[in-house]
């Protein structure tokens, strides 16, 4: 969480101070079940953890430690002293806590680039996934089934397969009614013709009969 000014003690941070940005290496295995779990492995400072048992994480990242640290650059450069104060040998030598020693200008450019990629995080944790710049550690790992997601996927699918249904069944109505207009159109010049052909046999019978009665009447 950044802010410009250190708040005075009368107000509530999270509704008062409520831009920040999301990041990875703050972001720790601090919440899980005990007995889910073989070992958490966890890298010094437990920024990273590589949990060995039953890991199903939820199915979105929603929970959100509003970690109040850059409260203006004095505050912070104060808190750096502070930090600095409890590091070990042990960690002196192996470069942890690094930013407990973190000089002003790399300290004012740490400010800066948290602020240039602030938002506002009030209710991050109720109603919107947490999203992160860079890949989470924990990206590799199962997650639950989302069923609220699944559900309305389900239902949407449901919905295109109607409509898709309905348009299919509208156009095989379509093609029938033009093949009964094309059938009835068919059998109307049928009849038509047979018409037109019983006529012409009329009446071409009718003059090789009198030929024939003339030609027999003559004797010829």
């Amino acid at each position: 969480m950044v802010s410009d000014d250190f708040p005075d003690s009368s107000l509530q941070l999270s509704a008062t101070r409520t831009s920040g940005a999301p990041d990875v290496v703050m972001s720790k295995l601090s919440i899980f079940s005990p007995s889910a779990l073989q070992e958490t492995r966890y890298t010094p400072g437990g920024h990273t953890a590589r949990p060995i048992g039953r890991v199903v994480l939820p199915p979105r990242d929603e929970v959100a430690l509003l970690h109040y640290k850059l409260l203006s650059l004095d505050y912070a450069r104060s808190r750096q002293v502070q930090l600095a104060s409890r590091l070990g040998q042990a960690d002196r030598d192996n470069a942890w806590g690094h930013h407990g020693t973190m000089p002003d200008a790399e300290l004012l450019a740490n400010l800066e680039a948290y602020r240039a990629r602030a938002v506002d995080v009030s209710g991050a944790g109720r109603d919107r996934a947490v999203t992160f710049a860079t890949p989470p550690w924990w990206a590799e790992f199962d997650r639950a089934e989302d069923y609220d997601g699944r559900i309305a996927e389900l239902t949407a699918n449901l919905a295109a397969s109607s409509a898709d249904r309905e348009r299919l069944d509208h156009a095989l109505r379509a093609q029938s009614d033009e093949h009964g207009r094309i059938n009835r159109e068919l059998g109307a010049a049928q009849a038509r013709v047979s018409a037109l052909e019983t006529s012409r046999t009329w009446r071409w019978t009718k003059v090789v009969r009198r030929f024939v009665d003339l030609v027999g009447g003559s004797g010829r």
